[in-house]
């Protein structure tokens, strides 16, 4: 197997079989990239653990529309911001 970007969030919830793990640690070892966004996402697993099932079945509040428009520009924000850092990397 060749490591990828795409195998972050496998390696990130401990779900890449031993010889994947090997390789996406020596990906971790040139990528700046994923080691920014790994550090980014450390958290997340941990959270994951305490969501239980009634959790994901709920259903969220409607976004009030006055915050919306925000949000879509914030959302777009980082998007764009984020293109151009997979870019330059």
């Amino acid at each position: 197997m060749t490591a990828t970007h795409e195998d972050l969030g496998l390696y990130l919830l401990g779900k890449l079989d031993p010889a994947d793990r090997l390789a996406f640690d020596a990906h971790l070892a040139g990528c700046a990239a994923c080691r920014e966004e790994l550090a980014q996402l450390s958290g997340v697993s941990t959270l994951l653990g305490t969501v239980t099932a009634q959790d994901a079945m709920a259903e969220l509040p409607p976004v009030p529309p006055a915050i919306l428009p925000g949000l879509l520009a914030a959302a777009a924000t980082d998007r764009a911001r984020e293109r151009r850092r997979r870019r330059l990397a």
